[in-house]
């Protein structure tokens, strides 16, 4: 289903190695009509790629969504120098007012295929609590896929998300899991994005 990045104060950040590859350059995707794209470099440190998004929430009054678009695997993504996963988890608490606490973003989503996959069993460190985690140190709801993710162009080469592929998991501010969707084929509904982050 369409989701629409214009509405609202949203952020995508980008890693430029998520592009079309049939085109020549290749062209860097951003969603139609997004605002606020950052394209990192491949030489931006983690702790930047964090960092910059928690100083522009600082400086707005708070962003709804911050939207992360690079390649994954259970547990984390690469993007810039790194990898955003379990060492990167305390740089979130960034993503709170230092003297009150309260967190300056509402929803972080992570457009990366299977970060938060299942496969090798419920412990500490296991790939699902990364959502967990990052949701307990920003304060923020996070979304996060367990499923490869298919995204499609339109005729200018601009990515189209569409739905969610397979089975999301919405952490709540608290990192305990509070959402469970599914595909179509099964009884639970799809993820509505548009309808979680501005109800």
């Amino acid at each position: 289903m369409p989701y629409n990045f214009m509405r609202g104060h949203q952020m995508i950040v980008h890693d430029p190695r998520v592009d079309n590859p049939d085109t020549t350059p290749h062209t860097l995707l951003r969603p139609p009509n997004a605002m606020n794209v950052w394209t990192v470099r491949l030489s931006d440190s983690v702790s930047h790629v964090v960092g910059w998004p928690a100083q522009l929430a600082s400086r707005s009054g708070g962003l709804d969504a911050v939207h992360f678009m690079a390649h994954g695997y259970p547990g984390g993504m690469q993007i810039g120098a790194g990898y955003l996963d379990q060492s990167a988890v305390p740089f979130f608490a960034q993503f709170r007012d230092p003297r009150t606490n309260e967190p300056r973003v509402r929803f972080i989503v992570m457009f990366s295929c299977t970060v938060g996959a299942d496969t090798q069993g419920w412990y500490i460190h296991h790939p699902r609590y990364f959502g967990e985690q990052v949701a307990a140190a920003s304060g923020a709801r996070v979304v996060v896929a367990r499923r490869n993710q298919e995204y499609n162009w339109n005729s200018s080469n601009v990515i189209d998300f569409g739905s969610f592929e397979g089975e999301v998991d919405v952490y709540g501010a608290g990192g305990s899991e509070e959402y469970q969707s599914y595909n179509p084929f099964r009884a639970v509904p799809m993820l509505n994005l548009e309808t979680l982050i501005f109800g």
